[in-house]
């Protein structure tokens, strides 16, 4: 059955496998080089992080190529480095002896996702696009890897889903700037910035305008858009059972209960409304964020912090969604759990 075919079935019989299309590995570094091959498909995208060694987060996918490196935690411009992820593979990738992915005596995490496997150019004028963009797109998964030239006029891409993007992450790989997030629940009018803590700010550079089933959209000049930059755009939408882009509200007391319709394996949350870290937190790492009380480790994509511990973690992960324990964040953790504040997220079974 071709990737079409299935998705276009009814929703019943369009739930992702999740390993078949997101993972998380955990290996250790030896200072050489490693190769990691047990992933169930061939990754697009790749985080990896240094688990018990100060180094920020790397960027890679299969878009830009492999040895091109960017990061979450800060606005430089991308690098190319030979010694970093050097290649990706049909099960996995490989990591030279770079420190920030193979440091020896250190252990590392490595989110993985699924993308097409071949690069997609899409002309502009094609499907109400104004300008061109390089695509890998997994339909089935709603996630997408859009690059595309800046031209800082009013302009609208191409990401090849067969939904509007519901979270996008996009960042200027040849000018140094912040990272863009436009979050469906805070609208086109705001965006965050992964790199930073910063609460959602206005003057969003999304043009005023909601992504398509077709494109999304970016406005003149700017962060996203500066005069023959080259950018990378990550994006994702829900599916049921398998994805889900979403928020809740923090509550003055007792426990804040999200249903996402599956078991998380992975989310990634922010405070919109207040100074936050992106925290995130998987079942990999922390296989006891399913108990209660259970412990667990997070990880920040906006800064170079070693994992930290929770003895009794501040969120819990259920069959069917996550809590936020009140015992624990006393309805009062800004990164987790502040009363009244809008927190934006994306859980993945």
């Amino acid at each position: 059955m071709g990737l079409n075919e299935k998705f276009f079935k009814s929703a019943s019989a369009v739930v992702p496998v999740g390993d078949e299309n997101f993972d998380v590995v955990l290996y250790p570094g030896n200072g050489g080089s490693t190769t990691i091959s047990s992933l169930g498909f061939p990754p697009g995208f790749v985080l990896i992080k240094a688990r018990t060694l100060g180094t920020a987060f790397g960027a890679y996918d299969t878009v830009r190529g492999a040895t091109k490196y960017i990061s979450p935690a800060n606005t430089d411009t991308e690098g190319t480095f030979s010694t970093v992820l050097n290649a990706f593979s049909s099960n996995g990738f490989t990591v030279g002896s770079n420190p920030g992915v193979n440091h020896a005596n250190n252990t590392f995490a490595s989110w993985c996702w699924k993308a097409s496997a071949n690069t997609t150019t899409i002309s502009a004028n094609s499907v109400g696009n104004s300008i061109a963009s390089n695509v890998r797109a997994n339909q089935e998964s709603g996630f997408s890897i859009v690059q595309y030239q800046g031209n800082a006029q009013v302009a609208t891409i191409a990401h090849n889903l067969s939904s509007a993007p519901e979270m996008m992450i996009i960042k200027s790989t040849t000018v140094a700037q912040n990272w863009a997030v436009y979050h469906k629940d805070i609208g086109n009018q705001y965006w965050l910035q992964l790199n930073t803590t910063t609460a959602k700010l206005g003057s969003a550079p999304f043009n005023g305008t909601n992504p398509t089933n077709n494109v999304f959209s970016i406005g003149t000049g700017g962060v996203i858009n500066t005069n023959n930059s080259t950018n990378i755009a990550y994006l994702f939408h829900s599916v049921p059972g398998y994805q889900l882009v979403g928020s809740y509200t923090g509550i003055s007391s007792g426990n804040v209960v999200v249903t996402c319709g599956f078991k998380p394996r992975f989310i990634m949350l922010k405070n919109t409304n207040d100074t936050g870290n992106w925290e995130i937190l998987d079942a990999i790492r922390s296989p006891s964020l399913y108990s209660n009380p259970g412990a667990g480790s997070r990880l920040r994509a906006n800064d170079g912090s070693t994992e930290a511990t929770f003895s009794n973690s501040p969120i819990k992960f259920t069959n069917t969604g996550f809590f936020l324990d009140a015992s624990v964040t006393s309805n009062g953790y800004v990164d987790y759990d502040e009363n009244g504040d809008t927190f934006i997220f994306l859980a993945i079974a």
